[in-house]
Parts: C-alpha cells; structure tokens; sequence
C-alpha cells in the first residue's frame, strides 16, 4: 500500500530536488559527467609517465590507445550537455536547483569549447605523428595536449560536483 500524496495539500512540503521521474536525467548526467572527469584524470595521471618515454612511443601511444578515449569521452560530454540542458528546461522555476544546474551545464559547455577549439586541432597535429623523426615542436604541442586536458579534467568534476548536489 502506497502512502496518500501530500502534493497540492496545504502544508505540505514540496518535492525534494532530485526525486521522482525527474531524476533520471540527473543521475545519467552525473554518470556522464563521472565518466568524462575519470578519463580526464586518467590523462592528467599519465603525463609523468609520458614525459619518461621517448618521442617514437609518445606517438604510439597515442595512435594505439587514444581513440577509445575520444569516443567515450565525446559521447559523455555530449550526453551530460543534452542531459543538463534538458533538465535546466523543466527545472527553470526550480530556484533551488539552478545555481548547481547552471554550474553545471556552464561547465560542460566550456569543457566542450576546449575540445572544439583547441584539443580538436592539437589532435589533428598528433595523429600525423609517426614513429619516425617527431616535428618541431612535438613537446611543446604535447605540453598544451596536456594543459587542455587538465582544464577539461577540472571542467568536468566540477560538473559532476553540480550534479552530486542535484540528486
């Protein structure tokens, strides 16, 4: 037996944020966004190590074990995009959700400014990258590789943050 509502009911509390059929779209967002910040991290853990290895294998790990990344990552980032904007749209009178929510969908879409106007072109240089003579500049290209996902890493947590704070 369920409880009787207390919606619309004098006195009664409104509906706790987060709750009901309207979560899902802010539990899927913060899968997406968790998914996004993990590869990130994952990208910002590695760059010691990849600073050991020399030139010919920095080019092949990222030829061999990059493209993964991409498409996942991609697809998350434009999922929690989609996702968050869709909840902003039903939420917009929901005061007290909007600080987080707008964090949140401002994140993601600065994230994704970073992938469009800067790691998509730095990608391009790097998958010319061969095994042979690396070009000029090699380190430096992978150094802002390096920077842009370290700002997309914190872009992305700080969504996931928001929407910890949503459910």
């Amino acid at each position: 037996m369920t409880a009787p509502s207390t919606v619309g009911h004098p006195g009664a509390a409104p509906p706790r944020p987060g709750t009901g059929s309207s979560s899902a779209p802010i539990v899927a967002a913060t899968v997406a966004t968790a998914a996004t910040a993990g590869l990130g991290l994952a990208h910002v853990l590695e760059i010691p190590g990849k600073h050991a290895l020399a030139a010919a294998e920095v080019a092949a790990v990222h030829h061999h074990l990059y493209g993964g990344f991409a498409i996942v990552g991609g697809a998350c980032e434009v999922a929690a995009l989609v996702l968050l904007g869709y909840v902003a749209i039903r939420r917009r009178t929901d005061d007290s959700v909007a600080p987080s929510l707008w964090v949140a969908l401002t994140s993601v879409a600065v994230a994704l400014g970073v992938y469009g106007f800067g790691l998509r072109r730095l990608n391009g240089r790097i998958a010319r990258w061969s095994a042979g003579p690396m070009p000029d500049g090699w380190r430096s290209t992978l150094g802002r590789w390096e920077a842009l996902h370290a700002v997309s890493f914190v872009l992305m947590s700080i969504a996931f943050g928001c929407c910890l704070a949503l459910l």
